[in-house]
């Protein structure tokens, strides 16, 4: 399959395929586990969403709440 995608128009799907044949290779046998081991995130979490997007616990309730409305606007959700 990654080899059907080596010479593919869209050059992100031509270097993914070429990348994963590579380390496919068996001269990465004893290499590959800890290459594909998770990376440790260092960092707010929220960071990855838009703040549109991000959930806050609600103390009261417990549950997860939208900092903003549905339709996103920040002053509709702070009162303003």
């Amino acid at each position: 399959m990654l080899k059907n995608h080596e010479n593919h128009v869209n050059i992100e799907i031509q270097q993914r395929a070429c990348e994963f044949l590579e380390i496919l290779d068996p001269k990465w046998d004893q290499e590959r586990n800890g290459i594909f081991e998770p990376m440790p995130f260092k960092g707010d979490e929220n960071m990855l969403v838009d703040a549109k997007d991000r959930a806050a616990l609600d103390d009261d309730e417990g549950e997860n709440q939208l900092l903003f409305g549905f339709d996103g606007d920040a002053n509709k959700a702070n009162g303003q």
